[in-house]
């Protein structure tokens, strides 16, 4: 995907779009991690020398008789796998004597050995307030997006976050743990899942009933008696073997953690409701919500869950949203009260055929929102509307997203005049019906100074039109990515002309210019694909005669 999420945070001057998964936008990315691998590998007593060959693929240094080379751990490392490797040895010294840069030594050592038991006693006597995970991943563990969640070989079916739970529901007494960061994990559904239980887990057995628990979330939430039943059900399934080993109900902290918040799955808001009941608080800077079924946690009571200082980027996805007068109403007032929002993400969500003044009303809301600077309103329908909206947009955005959403030539006229265009670095207009408006985008094109990212792909625009528009990106003075796709392939010359015009845009790193592979000519759709695959390599090897190989074709 060429251009950026609206939930990611994008340095547009320094990052590197042919190198977009080596970048910190990306770093809980399997494929990054894979790339950031150090060329060694650690394993018993012994460090293995590695190399990546040229398709990026990691290998042993092999010595003449083509046996790995390796080279012994060090006195230092070997001390601390033998104190981690048996968690009784931790146990009988008297850690919170020791020097505490130690710590941070000790716990990375034994994530690298997957000690389970050892990880959960550093936890529980962590001496410092703050403990940052992802800080302590050993740098040559491969990363990928399930690390801590996925059940271990030797675990007996248990994960690196058993042990984190674990170490956190038994802090003891002299530990000064405040605050832990699992931040870095956002693609990991599981793992902000399983943090949010972490309220029930604690809570004494005597208190887990149905009828109790439901007196206390329905105070926030809209759940059934037997949603919760069944929730415990699932509770007391999942953690058996964990259970045995809690001190149930001991009082400690507050410990706050910091996560990437998923409200797309029912665990996290009732954790986030139970969270007052129990020695854990809950923060986050970027939350995305989605309506469920058998739970609902109104957007207008988001403030009483989660800390409105630190929500900085939200994501809501509610198609019916603009149907259900209530829905709405808690929509608008659920946003007015997060005024630190710096993104604001509603894809599919504003209708003005469901809800005429939907527009109107939201930029009221914009008012409260001084800190706006990203808006992504993908697939939402604006037909004739986006002059209400822009008319109230008096923020400097960074990032408007307007994928998909019905824009009319009217709609475009008045993108075109608004007195904020000049601050974006990112348009996104693709999947609307632009057929006859290219001389109006190519003088928007003039307008946006630092436009980065741009996007006007399956729009409908004649080969004359993207050409057209392609010559005046050659004026913009920043431009990284391009998105020109059009529905079916383009002839061979037409391509060749485009790539003629790409090459000379200075600063443009990739070029979105091909549809899919399904819209490829063929009989079958490894055929499409083989047909695909062909004109990227024969547009590639073109940009390599005029001199630009660094352009990426995707």
């Amino acid at each position: 995907m060429a251009m950026t999420d609206a939930m990611d945070e994008t340095d547009y001057s320094a990052v590197d779009f042919n190198q977009l998964e080596d970048s910190v936008n990306n770093f809980d990315s399997y494929d990054a991690s894979m790339r950031r691998h150090p060329p060694w590998l650690t394993e018993g007593h012994f460090v293995y020398h590695l190399l990546r060959d040229g398709d990026g693929k990691l290998g042993f240094v092999k010595d003449g008789q083509g046996e790995p080379i390796c080279s012994p751990r060090k006195l230092q490392d070997l001390c601390q796998y033998e104190m981690v490797s048996q968690s009784r040895r931790l146990e009988s010294l008297k850690l919170n004597s020791l020097p505490s840069d130690l710590y941070p030594c000790l716990m990375t050592e034994a994530i690298l050995q997957k000690q389970l038991k050892s990880i959960a006693y550093l936890i529980s006597t962590w001496p410092f307030p703050l403990l940052h995970i992802q800080s302590l991943i050993p740098d040559e563990e491969l990363v990928c997006n399930d690390y801590l969640t996925l059940a271990l070989e030797n675990g007996e079916g248990m994960s690196l976050m058993d042990s984190f739970a674990l170490g956190l529901l038994s802090l003891k007494p002299h530990s000064r743990l405040k605050c832990v960061n699992f931040t870095g994990f956002r693609h990991d559904r599981r793992l902000c899942r399983e943090l949010m239980r972490l309220p029930i887990v604690w809570m004494r057995p005597g208190d887990r009933q149905s009828g109790y628990l439901h007196s206390l979330l329905r105070k926030t939430l809209a759940i059934s008696k037997d949603k919760v039943q069944r929730y415990l059900n699932r509770i007391s399934c999942i953690y058996s073997n964990i259970d045995l080993l809690v001190r149930h109900g001991h009082m400690f902290g507050p410990v706050t953690i910091a996560l990437d918040c998923k409200l797309t799955i029912d665990d996290v808001p009732i954790g986030l409701a139970l969270q007052g009941h129990s020695p854990f608080r809950y923060v986050c800077q970027r939350a995305w919500l989605e309506v469920l079924p058998d739970v609902c946690l109104p957007v207008s009571l988001i403030n009483k869950v989660l800390e409105p200082r630190y929500l900085t980027h939200i994501e809501i996805e509610d198609s019916e949203v603009c149907s259900d007068p209530c829905r709405w109403e808690c929509l608008l007032e659920g946003l007015s009260q997060l005024s630190e929002l710096q993104c604001l993400s509603l894809p599919n969500s504003i209708h003005v055929t469901l809800l005429p003044t939907a527009l109107s009303q939201l930029c009221a809301v914009f008012k409260s929102l001084s800190n706006l600077r990203k808006l992504n309103l993908a697939s939402c329908t604006l037909k004739d509307s986006l002059d209400s909206l822009l008319s109230y947009l008096t923020c400097s955005l960074t990032y408007l997203n307007l994928r998909d959403c019905r824009l009319t030539p009217s709609d475009i006229r008045s993108l075109l005049v608004w007195s904020k265009l000049s601050s974006l670095r990112e348009l996104n207009l693709s999947r609307n019906n632009l057929s006859s408006l290219s001389p109006l985008i190519a003088n928007m094109l003039v307008r946006m100074e630092l436009i980065t990212c741009f996007s006007v792909s399956f729009c409908s625009l004649t080969l004359e039109g993207i050409r057209h528009i392609v010559r005046h990106c050659m004026d913009c003075s920043y431009l990284k990515v391009l998105c020109v796709q059009s529905f079916i392939p383009p002839p061979s010359y037409e391509v060749r002309g485009i790539l003629e015009d790409c090459a000379n845009i200075s600063t443009l790193q990739k070029c979105v210019l091909l549809p899919e592979a399904y819209a490829f000519p063929g009989t079958h759709i490894s055929q499409r694909a083989d047909n695909h695959s062909r004109t990227v390599i024969l547009c590639s090897q073109y940009l390599d005669q005029l001199g630009r190989s660094d352009i990426e074709l995707e």
